[in-house]
């Protein structure tokens, strides 16, 4: 819900804005509310293709899709205003697609994100389970986001806005259908700037 709000706060009309790792378009929908040009981007032509046709059935038409490897983003530098990413982050190496992201943004642009640090044993746990079930590749348990990987990602911004959420919050689809949405929205959060 966080991530939802952030790209409600930030992302206007006028935005160009670069999806990575867009999936089936879990969080593409949201961006395209805004009215920002979306440039959906994923490895697999498999899941554009369920984002491009679940797109056209909602008469969505601010969204195209582009496959892209994070590690080697096709295209010029400085054309994103924004570039948003939900858990895409441990796909790859970390620098190459710290730097990525950099490279692409405008100055003054914005890299909103969410994802899994494994400095949380239950994530951490979370992830090594789906790797042995092949649920994920392994690279993405190898390459999770860490509390140093983020403090140096906060340092190529000149702005930041960090918050960490608690250790059960990849149990939210669960809690949601048990306690509603109502539920989540008191759950205590840490915040920090």
């Amino acid at each position: 819900m966080f991530y939802e709000k952030k790209i409600n706060d930030i992302i206007s009309s006028g935005n160009k804005v670069l999806e990575l790792g867009s999936g089936t378009g879990l969080h593409t929908y949201s961006l395209s509310l805004t009215g920002a040009k979306v440039v959906a981007t994923d490895i697999s032509q498999e899941y554009l293709n369920i984002l491009s046709q679940n797109a056209l059935n909602k008469k969505v038409n601010n969204i195209i899709t582009k496959i892209a490897n994070i590690e080697e983003l096709p295209f010029e530098d400085k054309s994103f205003d924004v570039v948003a990413s939900a858990g895409s982050l441990s796909y790859g190496d970390s620098n190459n697609i710290d730097s990525e992201i950099r490279r692409v943004l405008k100055p003054g642009g914005y890299f909103i994100c969410v994802d899994s640090l494994n400095n949380n044993p239950l994530y951490y746990l979370n992830r090594f389970i789906h790797v042995i079930r092949k649920r994920r590749k392994k690279v993405s348990f190898l390459n999770m986001p860490t509390v140093k990987r983020l403090k140096k990602i906060t340092n190529m911004y000149s702005s930041t806005e960090i918050k960490y959420f608690g250790c059960i919050s990849f149990l939210g689809p669960v809690l949601t259908r048990i306690f509603g949405n109502k539920f989540l929205e008191k759950t205590p959060k840490k915040h920090i700037d």
